[in-house]
């Protein structure tokens, strides 16, 4: 990653049927973020999360474009409130937008690393992360301090 990134703007992959972010450091600093994985959620409801995809913004399209990530949003399938209501249509309702859910001025590497750090004191933003990894379903209720380490998004590449 160091290598390219002023180039790379993220990395995109598809689902592990859970919503994350994995931040990746520098290996020779492991104090400096220097970039960011995507992991959109999937469409199907294993492990008990509603349904849920994800849209990209990106600065782009024009002359002067950075192609930078300004923004994600999230958007989920209330099953349990389709369900209750088989005669209206389902609609998809939007879960959170990254950089509102998580008070980001940007999608940098630096961005994503002050919100682990502040995860590290913060339960509310850490368990609004968790919640919003495991798409609302029945895993989604708050991570106990055991496990808590496991689901922060930091990684050392």
């Amino acid at each position: 990653m160091r290598r390219y990134e002023s180039t790379v703007r993220g990395q995109f992959f598809g689902h592990s049927h859970y919503d994350e972010v994995e931040v990746a450091y520098d290996s020779q600093d492991p104090t400096r973020a220097l970039g960011v994985a995507y992991l959109a959620p999937s469409l199907t409801t294993f492990n008990s999360g509603f349904p849920a995809f994800r849209i990209y913004t990106l600065d782009g399209g024009h002359p002067a474009a950075t192609w930078a990530l300004l923004d994600h949003e999230t958007y989920l399938l209330n099953l349990t409130k389709a369900n209750a209501e088989p005669d209206k249509p389902a609609s998809w309702e939007l879960e959170y937008s990254a950089r509102a859910a998580y008070n980001l001025t940007s999608l940098e590497p630096q961005q994503w690393d002050a919100v682990i750090r502040k995860m590290e004191h913060d339960d509310a933003l850490f368990n609004a992360f968790y919640r919003y990894g495991r798409r609302r379903g029945t895993q989604s209720s708050q991570c106990g301090q055991t496990n808590r380490l496991g689901a922060t998004p930091a990684y050392f590449s």
